[in-house]
């Protein structure tokens, strides 16, 4: 998240923009959580207070509908900032992805389970691809699951605050005992700590933070040299 309180002298002004465009989404999503952690309540005072006949089903199901489609709308945005910030690092998208070819191939994750993973901004611009084409298809991804399916299936990420070390857990396929047995491997990988976080999101909150690691990475790069 972008904090106004850390030194970003040591990054670009193209990366700081990348960031709080990011952040911008990231306030988006948890409002959107909000309301679900609210809803109750709010139909509550629809109820006591205005007397109003409420349609609780039809509102649940398009508050989540809304929730997949920011999900899928904020994966296209973060395309936009992708290549934004490519033009103003290199003046174009094919130079920046030639010219950061390694960092970009190092930041790989799964996006289904048993399947080999893939460089997180070919993942971001499959989905990407596949929400605004016409004739939806996918270039690397190996699915028959739509962009708004893949980004909102449920992750569990479990960071090692000691040493930083993550393991990601994708969930869609599991049911509670196997998503038990799964975590619990996933730590075993990890160096022993009193100290780990344990994060429950959506695929598309997970490409969303990996895809600003990448990129602070890559503006890390120049600065270093």
């Amino acid at each position: 998240m972008y904090d106004v309180g850390r030194n970003m002298n040591t990054f670009s002004k193209e990366y700081i923009e990348f960031e709080k465009n990011i952040s911008n989404l990231r306030r988006l999503s948890y409002g959107m959580r909000y309301l679900i952690v609210k809803k109750d309540e709010y139909i509550k005072w629809l109820k006591d207070e205005k007397g109003e006949i409420f349609p609780e089903k039809a509102f649940d199901q398009e508050l989540w509908s809304t929730i997949d489609e920011e999900l899928d709308v904020s994966n296209i945005l973060i395309r936009t900032y992708i290549e934004r910030y490519a033009f103003g690092k290199c003046g174009d998208i094919k130079k920046f992805l030639e010219k950061y070819k390694i960092q970009i191939n190092y930041h790989k994750i799964e996006y289904q389970r048993n399947l080999p993973k893939l460089p997180i901004l070919e993942i971001n611009r499959d989905l990407r691809n596949y929400s605004v084409h016409s004739k939806p298809k996918y270039e690397y991804i190996q699915s028959d699951k739509t962009s708004v399916q893949i980004l909102s299936e449920p992750v569990e990420r479990i960071i090692n605050n000691d040493s930083g070390e993550k393991e990601i857990v994708l969930l869609h396929d599991l049911n509670k005992e196997s998503q038990i047995k799964e975590m619990a491997k996933a730590s075993k990988k990890m160096s022993p700590s009193s100290d780990s976080s344990y994060s429950y999101i959506t695929y598309g909150e997970l490409l969303r933070d990996e895809i600003l690691e990448c990129i602070r990475g890559i503006d890390q790069v120049d600065r270093a040299i």
